[in-house]
């Protein structure tokens, strides 16, 4: 049994998760587990998606590599989705939101994110995407206190 949760903040790129989970991994001692530096570190790709000039993770190669530390628990995983995850390994989803498109374009831009990337994700955040996609984490108690 975990002793600690494990909490995804997960949204639109731009809105934060990283700066979040960096600050809260301060604060309460939970690890920052990036799951984008994960798929770097441990090449979890699948492939190379030229137009919007990024990598697609593969997906059971992604949750192989994060199996051990997820079971462990105590994490703050920073991803942009929360749906690909078994529901027993999560005890918490948050859902961060950018306060105005204007700041998420400023931010995106600023990261050298072509057209159609940038479309794509600030399209996410208007519609909610991400608000719509979260699934419930399982509801019996996973860890201790």
């Amino acid at each position: 049994m975990r002793t600690s949760p494990n909490v995804i903040i997960t949204g639109t790129p731009g809105v934060g998760k990283t700066v979040h989970c960096e600050q809260l991994a301060q604060d309460t001692g939970l690890r920052h587990l990036s799951i984008n530096q994960v798929a770097k570190d441990r090449d979890c790709f699948e492939t190379y998606d030229e137009e919007l000039e990024t990598w697609i993770v593969d997906e059971d190669k992604l949750l192989d590599a994060v199996e051990d530390e997820m079971l462990q628990g105590g994490l703050l995983i920073d991803w942009h989705a929360c749906d690909l995850f078994p529901k027993s390994w999560i005890d918490l989803i948050v859902v961060l939101r950018c306060p105005s498109t204007s700041l998420l374009y400023d931010r995106l831009s600023s990261r050298g994110y072509k057209q159609a990337k940038l479309q794509e994700n600030l399209d996410a955040e208007i519609f909610g995407a991400y608000r719509k996609k979260p699934v419930k984490p399982s509801t019996k108690k996973l860890w201790s206190s």
